[in-house]
C-alpha cells in the first residue's frame, strides 16, 4: 500500500532490479484551530475532536524565515541595520538613456 515499483540498474544486458519505493500518504483532514485552557494555540480534528501535533518543522518557519530568527549570529561582513534603513534612491522623471546621458555630459540636438 502506498509503494510504487520502480526499475533500477536497467541496462541493455540486464533486466534491472525491482525495487518498491515508499509514496507520500496523502489523506486530508479537516481540522479547526482552537485554544486549549492554557491559551495555547493547537488544530483539533473535526471528525474526532482530538489534537493533532503540529510538525517541529512548521512550528520554527516564519513567512522572511525558514529557520527561526534567534539561532542566526551576526557575523563582521553583515550589511548593518542603519546601511540597510538607509534610502540612496532618488526617483527622477526620465528614461533609463536621458539618466545616462545626463551623467556623461551628452547635449541632445
Amino acid at each position: 500500500m502506498n509503494t510504487k515499483l520502480n526499475a533500477m540498474g536497467k541496462t541493455k544486458n540486464f533486466p534491472g532490479i525491482m525495487v518498491l519505493q515508499e509514496q507520500p500518504l496523502n489523506v486530508l483532514n479537516d481540522i479547526a484551530l482552537r485554544y486549549t485552557e492554557e491559551g495555547e494555540h493547537v488544530r483539533v480534528s473535526t471528525r474526532t475532536g482530538r489534537i493533532i501535533p503540529i510538525p517541529i518543522t512548521q512550528q520554527q518557519e516564519t513567512i522572511d524565515y525558514k529557520a527561526a530568527p534567534h539561532l542566526y549570529n551576526d557575523q563582521p561582513k553583515d550589511t548593518s541595520k542603519a546601511d540597510a534603513q538607509k534610502i540612496t534612491y532618488k526617483a527622477a522623471l526620465k528614461t533609463f538613456e536621458m539618466d545616462i546621458m545626463e551623467k556623461m555630459g551628452i547635449k541632445e540636438d
